[in-house]
Parts: C-alpha cells; sequence; structure tokens
C-alpha cells in the first residue's frame, strides 16, 4: 500500500456499500430527489477518495476501480430514470443506452487490462534478455581470463625454463671442452 488511508480501502469500500443499500432501500421510499442527491455525493465522494488516496497497488488496478465506480453511478442513475417514468419507449431507451454504455466501458477495461497484461510481459521479456546477456558477457569475459591466464603461465614457465635450459647448455658445452 502507498499511504495510510489506503490502509482503510476495505474499511470504506464496506462502509460506503452499507451507505449505498441504505439510502437505496429507506430514502427511496420517501422522497426520490433525496435519494439521488444523497447517492450523488456519496458517489463522488468514493471517487475523490479512490482518484486522491489511489488505494491498489497497481496503475491498473485503480483505473479498474474508478471505470467500476463510474459504472456503478451510470446504472444507479440509469435506474432511477426507469424508475422514474412510465413511458415504456423510454425505458426502453434508458434501458439499451444503459446497456451499451456498460458494455462499451466493460470492453474499454478489458483492453486496458490486456494491454496492460501484454506490456508487462514484454517487460518480462525485456528483462530476461538483458539477464542473459549480462550472462553471456561474464562467461565470455571469464573465457577471455581463461585464456589470459593460460598466456601468463606459459611465459611464467618460458621464463622459468628458459634460465634452466641455459644453464644446462652451459653445463654441456663446459663438460665438452677439456
Amino acid at each position: 500500500m502507498k499511504s495510510y488511508p489506503a490502509v482503510f480501502y476495505n474499511v470504506v469500500f464496506l462502509a460506503r456499500r452499507m451507505i449505498f443499500a441504505l439510502i437505496t432501500a429507506f430514502a427511496g421510499s420517501f422522497d426520490g430527489g433525496l435519494t439521488v442527491s444523497l447517492v450523488v455525493i456519496e458517489l463522488v465522494l468514493f471517487s475523490i477518495y479512490l482518484a486522491a488516496v489511489k488505494p491498489q497497488e497497481t496503475r491498473v488496478g485503480n483505473r479498474v476501480e474508478l471505470v467500476s465506480e463510474v459504472l456503478l453511478t451510470y446504472c444507479f442513475f440509469g435506474m432511477m430514470v426507469c424508475l422514474s417514468t412510465t413511458e415504456p419507449k423510454q425505458q426502453y431507451f434508458v434501458g439499451w443506452l444503459s446497456v451499451t454504455t456498460i458494455i462499451t466501458l466493460v470492453l474499454v477495461c478489458v483492453c486496458y487490462l490486456a494491454s496492460d497484461s501484454v506490456l508487462s510481459i514484454l517487460q518480462w521479456f525485456k528483462k530476461k534478455i538483458v539477464v542473459r546477456r549480462r550472462r553471456l558477457e561474464i562467461e565470455r569475459r571469464i573465457q577471455e581470463a581463461a585464456l589470459a591466464q593460460k598466456e601468463i603461465n606459459k611465459t611464467l614457465v618460458a621464463v622459468k625454463v628458459n634460465p634452466l635450459v641455459q644453464e644446462i647448455s652451459h653445463k654441456i658445452q663446459d663438460s665438452s671442452q677439456p
């Protein structure tokens, strides 16, 4: 979690759902205008909380949560319009408009999630490629160091052997001279 208020997201979410249920259950039977006003205030406050606090750990999670809130708000207004009007044509129009909008927003959300998933998979492959390149570079450097060490060892052996060869050749020359 990013911040202290984000820790209370579950509590805020449950409280919000209970307030929404209480408003629609009790205030709806008294006055439609009061219900709409209270629900709009509650929805706007929760949307501000989501936008300000960003309680989800990922950017995608926060955006999906905001889209969900917009869908809930739109569904509520669609229900209120359908309940307040008695004309079947208006109810039919609002109903299909609601369904179309919800499907569109859900598809946008799914596309966003899919694109984010593809991007995260590409980043994962990029990290794997970088790690592989680093590993190959390290292996190449180790091989070069091993070859260089072999050359150094040959040089050291030649340097150590050269005085022995010279000493033996001097002894042979000395022994051959009477």
